[in-house]
């Protein structure tokens, strides 16, 4: 009886761990995944590609700690024709590496300026000529990948709610008001789901639609080294979805307004 009993329960686990594959097959289906593989001193750090069809949408997440807003992207592309590239690594924002005995650390998305490569290997505690120029390929190599130059639009994909940053950062009482040339924060909307933009006409649209947004000021945006600053150099309309850790359905819905606003505008790939 004992053997049998153990029999039932093991086909059992069995037949449900097969259910658990098939589920998250199915919810990449269509999904076509390819990696790169980049050295940064001695880390070695993935590359993610995510393409469902030809045109749409194309997504990039820089932060791989920020999971709703890969959850988010997925889920998008599992029903609509798009990318994501993404940086996989740690599931950390910050990347630790070390060239010879030194060891280096910097946000990636900080690093496609040298004013911004040096800013954040600098706020990770050192800087070297080495890491720098090491930096400065892994950001050559990341714009190469996601084909930065050869899209009308550029989206990023973002979460907070973790340190305080918020729409209201861009406020005349915020620690980023600088930046911001306009801010507009609707009283029934989540601070931490927002629009961070660099093109007025997203802007009005956005805003006319009851969303959060802020507009770049791109005479007075900090170098930070971020796609937005760089993306405003390169005069490349840039658009951030950005959502609160968790807020997976309100960042789908507001993928979902910026593919509708593409088209509006004539801009969908």
């Amino acid at each position: 009886m004992t053997r049998i009993c153990f029999s039932i329960i093991y086909a059992s686990f069995f037949f449900f761990l097969i259910n658990i594959i098939s589920g998250c097959n199915s919810e990449t289906e269509g999904i076509e995944e390819s990696t790169k593989s980049i050295a940064l001193g001695d880390k070695e750090i993935t590359l993610k590609h995510f393409q469902s069809g030809e045109g749409g949408l194309k997504l990039i997440n820089l932060h791989e700690d920020e999971q709703t807003s890969i959850e988010a992207s997925l889920d998008y592309l599992s029903d609509a024709p798009g990318s994501l590239t993404y940086l996989n690594h740690d599931e950390t924002r910050r990347i630790e590496f070390t060239i010879e005995t030194d060891t280096f650390s910097i946000d990636p998305n900080r690093i496609f300026t040298d004013t911004g490569i040096e800013m954040t290997l600098e706020d990770g505690g050192s800087y070297s000529d080495d890491a720098h120029e090491e930096v400065r390929q892994l950001a050559d190599i990341i714009l190469e990948e996601f084909r930065f130059f050869d899209h009308d639009v550029v989206i990023a994909m973002h979460n907070n709610g973790l340190n305080g940053y918020s729409i209201e950062s861009y406020t005349d009482d915020g620690n980023l008001s600088d930046d911001a040339e306009l801010v507009l924060i609707e009283e029934d909307e989540d601070i931490n789901d927002f629009y961070y933009l660099t093109d007025r006409r997203f802007y009005d649209y956005l805003t006319e639609r009851g969303y959060n947004a802020m507009l770049q000021d791109e005479n007075n945006v900090t170098n930070d080294g971020s796609l937005s600053v760089f993306s405003g150099m390169e005069g490349k309309p840039y658009i951030n979805i950005e959502a609160g850790h968790g807020h997976l359905e309100k960042q789908i819905e507001m993928i979902l307004a910026v593919e509708e606003m593409l088209i509006e505008l004539d801009l969908m790939p």
